[in-house]
């Protein structure tokens, strides 16, 4: 299934696809809704993204090393207040779940700010 948001492959600034576009990408056979612009311009750097290659899927996730790295700071976060600051498993769990939280929140508000026009 493709994605409703894609990564601009020049500065990695999260974007929305239009309606259009995310139909497009979900039919397997593809149709014509409407005209198709060969680049669509991102609004954070101004550079020329490829419509077709955007409505594939190919910009859709950033590959899923986010995903693990985000797993690994999180174990080593709780591990390390564990240890450096001689804190039980569940308190040191609850800070380092709270802390991811807090910066999945201001990412998510930072990729929407730079997705503006």
């Amino acid at each position: 299934m493709k994605s409703e948001y894609f990564f601009c492959p020049h500065c990695r600034s999260k974007l929305q696809k239009s309606a259009a576009a995310f139909v497009m990408g979900e039919v397997k056979y593809g149709i014509a809704l409407g005209e198709r612009t060969p680049t669509v311009t991102c609004p954070a750097c101004g550079k020329a993204i490829d419509s077709k290659a955007m409505i594939e899927g190919k910009y859709d996730n950033t590959g899923g090393w986010t995903e693990i790295l985000g797993c690994f700071a999180w174990i080593g976060g709780t591990g390390y207040l564990m240890i450096a600051h001689e804190l039980g498993f569940w308190t040191a769990l609850g800070i380092s779940t709270g802390v991811l939280i807090v910066l999945g929140l201001a990412e998510h508000a930072w990729s929407r700010k730079s997705a503006r026009p």
